[in-house]
């Protein structure tokens, strides 16, 4: 629409169009909280940053820095964990309070450990079990075996049994390095299999 009326109008040298005018909204972001004068302030600051990475020849290298991280932002935007309903992985089974199913799926790693992290934090069952299905993770980092350390010990503290469900062999080998090994946590080849650990516990869910 603003390329429409800048064409419109004819153009002018008080009108803005382009790709410029997506910076409408950082100035009027800039004006509203720091003033008119942060706002040439921070336009000074910019001009100098881009006459040193231009006197320092780094535009090559900026160009790297920046697809490396809109790379890490998508792949951050891949992973997803939700809850799963007992029903999803067998039949046969009736969905209860007992056993809580986490499925989490994409590249878990370091840019998207605190999302996960806040996922898992949020589940507000108190369930004998958890089980966390990692079938369909295909990379984990030191990061994010942390993050899952941290529900462990937290579910453990909570007298909640916790059982990694479907992990890939590359993944199996990163966890013990971080303590996510029996008898902290059951293994299983499938969530369902944990799913019926989980219920085999002795005693009722903790309250």
């Amino acid at each position: 629409m603003g390329g429409f009326l800048v064409s419109l109008l004819g153009g002018s040298r008080h009108q803005i169009g382009g790709p410029v005018g997506a910076l409408i909204v950082l100035v009027a972001a800039t004006v509203t909280q720091f003033g008119v004068n942060g706002m040439l302030l921070s336009t000074m600051m910019s001009r100098v940053v881009l006459l040193l990475i231009g006197a320092l020849r780094l535009g090559t290298f900026i160009r790297y820095i920046l697809s490396a991280l809109l790379f890490l932002h998508r792949m951050a935007g891949s992973v997803e964990a939700a809850n799963v309903e007992l029903d999803d992985l067998d039949p046969a089974t009736t969905s209860d309070r007992d056993v809580v199913v986490c499925r989490i799926g994409g590249a878990f790693f370091f840019g998207a450990a605190a999302a996960i992290g806040t996922v898992l934090d949020r589940l507000a069952e108190r369930p004998r079990a958890y089980v966390l299905d990692l079938s369909a993770v295909a990379v984990l980092d030191s990061t994010a075996a942390a993050t899952l350390d941290g529900f462990v010990r937290q579910a453990r503290g909570r007298g909640a049994a916790v059982f990694i469900a479907g992990a890939r062999p590359g993944i199996t080998r990163v966890l013990p390095a971080h303590g996510i090994s029996a008898p902290a946590v059951g293994v299983s080849a499938t969530a369902a299999e944990a799913v019926a650990s989980g219920r085999a516990l002795p005693g009722p869910a903790p309250a």
